[in-house]
């Protein structure tokens, strides 16, 4: 008797998320350097939302330390932010 076979389907590629990008520093006083480490984040959203929140307030130092299972993912946001960064005049 025959069994039936199933492919094996790719993971699906997440692109973002659906909730909106929020302010990494909006819980520390304002002047205040801040290391941020993001855990699984999967996107650049809220590293640009700070940064552009940050415009116009007192100068502090942002240092973001990103980590993620994927290789793929971390490639993608670094290829992101160089792309930004290259913009900027």
């Amino acid at each position: 008797m025959h069994n039936p076979q199933y492919l094996k389907t790719a993971t699906a590629v997440h692109v973002g998320r659906f909730d909106p990008a929020v302010s990494l520093t909006e819980d520390l006083p304002q002047g205040v350097d801040a290391d941020i480490l993001l855990l699984g984040c999967g996107d650049v959203r809220d590293i640009l939302y700070t940064v552009f929140v940050e415009r116009g307030l007192p100068e502090r130092e942002l240092d973001f330390t990103v980590c993620d299972v994927d290789e793929f993912v971390i490639g993608t946001m670094e290829l992101h932010l160089r792309i930004r960064m290259s913009l900027i005049p």
